[in-house]
């Protein structure tokens, strides 16, 4: 299937599926479906708003006009689940928390305690995972 190069009004010149390789096509499939993902994931919450459509609509055409390559193993598919894991891991560490007020000293080091618990558990899943190559 050809996909139609996406129109650039600014004059340079458009990009199309052949303008990216394909560890770039599967990159960005990737992270699509995540995106897609979390819109279903809203839905499913009762999230009913136009502009979950449009999101929606945007990631569809994102995927036609770069060929986005649908990922055939769940590998890299993984991976980038397990590192946003390990972002909401660190994001509950206190340090990040004092931003909305002070914490109580003890519910800073059960914070501490327990973000620093879920990183190495993560972590521990992102080292289980083979090894790709590619």
């Amino acid at each position: 299937m050809t996909v139609p190069r996406s129109p650039d009004p600014s004059g340079r010149s458009a990009l199309g599926p052949d303008s990216l390789t394909s560890a770039h096509r599967r990159s960005i499939g990737i992270r699509l479906k995540l995106f897609d993902d979390l819109i279903q994931s809203l839905r499913a919450d009762a999230l009913d708003d136009e502009t979950l459509v449009e999101l929606g609509a945007a990631v569809a055409e994102m995927a036609a006009v770069t060929g986005a390559e649908k990922p055939r193993s769940k590998g890299g598919e993984l991976n980038a689940k397990l590192a946003q894991m390990l972002v909401h891991a660190m994001e509950l560490d206190s340090r990040r928390l004092r931003a909305y007020g002070e914490l109580p000293p003890e519910a800073a080091d059960y914070l501490d305690e327990q973000s620093r618990r879920l990183s190495e558990l993560t972590m521990r899943l992102m080292d289980s995972l083979p090894r790709s190559g590619g």
